[in-house]
């Protein structure tokens, strides 16, 4: 099973009191908080919020369950073994357009020659129609490279669906419009002898509102089959859990649930569980979210 969790609250278990208030209390979490409860038996404070904000209250209990209050309700894990668990921490990283460069030296042209290149978002499936973006220009009489180079910049700026933006600069400059995709530049005619370099490489970047949308709707679905996509659409209508405009710093919890029947690993699958923290939160103080997260990740990091 997958699942996502988004963490928007300033305070750890804001609405509760850790060591006292138990799973009868957990209506009171307010929206957006988070707080992990004991699930331990032979914890003193089993069915308790655990105290894992204050820098003093670092050790997570043997079994625990992860719970944030949502816009939708109330958002349970399932029991986490904590031996049986790993926490692996990703802290946002901006995602970076890509910069591509068309230098290419024409001459002895010819009327009627093709001269252009196709423009391949690699991100897209091979099936999806708007993959690939092809840019061509035949040359007519009186036509120098330097109109050639125009024209073609022209043609990519004018197409409503284009995957880059053109400029002028060593010859053609192509800028990826969405930062964190990467494309790739095929060269067509004339224009096959062009050196094509990389300027600026991508960087796909980490904790993006985009990247958690996305995220969210394929968890809507168990096991994140998005063979259910159309489906699921027609059946949730839940409100989002991420802001359009945050950023997220990442916790990927991975764990197993032991069965009766270890040696099959096929009923022995692991499970994560994403904690997507708000950026803008507060980074110290005894009760702050994000404090929390990083005693819980040091924690089961250990």
């Amino acid at each position: 099973m997958k699942q996502l969790m988004v963490v928007s609250h300033d305070t750890y278990a804001s609405g509760l009191t850790p060591g006292t208030s138990d799973l009868d209390n957990l209506a009171s979490l307010a929206v957006g908080a988070y707080a992990i409860i004991d699930m331990d038996p032979t914890s003193a404070t089993y069915n308790h919020v655990a105290s894992i904000a204050a820098s003093s209250e670092v050790d997570t209990p043997a079994k625990f369950m992860f719970v944030t209050m949502t816009a939708n309700g109330l958002k349970k894990s399932p029991i986490i073994t904590k031996a049986l668990a790993t926490c692996t921490a990703q802290a946002y990283v901006a995602p970076v357009a890509k910069v591509m460069n068309i230098a290419v030296t024409l001459s002895n042209l010819e009327v009627g020659q093709v001269a252009g290149f196709i423009v391949t978002d690699t991100t897209k499936g091979a099936h999806e129609l708007t993959r690939n973006r092809s840019y061509v220009y035949t040359v007519a009489s009186g036509d120098t490279e330097a109109t050639i180079v125009a024209a073609l910049i022209a043609l990519v700026n004018a197409d409503s669906i284009r995957i880059v933006n053109a400029t002028s600069g060593t010859d053609i400059v192509l800028t990826r419009i969405t930062a964190g995709k990467n494309f790739q530049v095929s060269p067509i005619g004339i224009f096959r002898g062009a050196t094509i370099t990389t300027s600026t490489a991508h960087v796909t970047g980490t904790g993006t509102a985009a990247q958690l949308i996305e995220y969210e709707r394929i968890n809507r679905v168990e096991q994140g089959d998005a063979i259910h996509r159309i489906d699921e659409d027609l059946m949730f209508s839940a409100v989002s859990e991420v802001s359009s405009t945050g950023t997220y710093d990442l916790y990927l919890i991975r764990y197993n649930v032991p069965t009766q029947r270890p040696v099959l690993e096929s009923i022995n699958p692991y499970q994560e569980l994403v904690v997507a923290l708000l950026v803008s939160l507060s980074d110290s103080g005894d009760g702050v979210s994000k404090e929390g997260m990083d005693n819980f990740d040091a924690d089961l990091s250990n």
